[in-house]
């Protein structure tokens, strides 16, 4: 799958610059067994890392983003890596017509995949 290439080869960067992350999403549910539908790789980062993630992600292609008033994300970074989309979320707020909730970064466990460990988000 080449969602999982494109995530250890960003992940090994982050890795190597100490960078706090984790995998949410859609190819996340994937390895759960719980989605078979994968169009990008999604992650967030931990705030205090912000400018060590601009110094990596500075090498891809970043994507224009369209503002979207349901995601209230304080910084949102969207790059493409031989072809697959990056979504990098720092301090994750979704909104309703009610509340915003904010998804505080947060690493449940851990894989590895093709050498390389990946730190998972939680599903709660």
């Amino acid at each position: 799958m080449k969602q999982l290439k494109v995530l250890t080869q960003l992940g090994a960067q982050l890795n190597e610059a100490s960078i706090r992350y984790s995998l949410g999403g859609s190819l996340f549910l994937f390895l759960f067994g719980i989605n078979a539908s994968v169009n990008d790789v999604d992650i967030t980062v931990h705030n205090d890392d912000k400018k060590k993630l601009e110094n990596i992600i500075t090498k891809f292609k970043n994507n224009q983003v369209e503002y979207n008033p349901k995601y209230q994300t304080r910084y949102y970074y969207s790059i493409s890596i031989d072809g697959i989309d990056i979504d990098i979320l720092i301090d994750f707020i979704i909104s309703s017509k009610i509340n915003n909730y904010f998804y505080p970064f947060h690493v449940e466990r851990y894989i590895t995949v093709e050498g390389v460990k990946i730190p998972l988000a939680s599903l709660l």
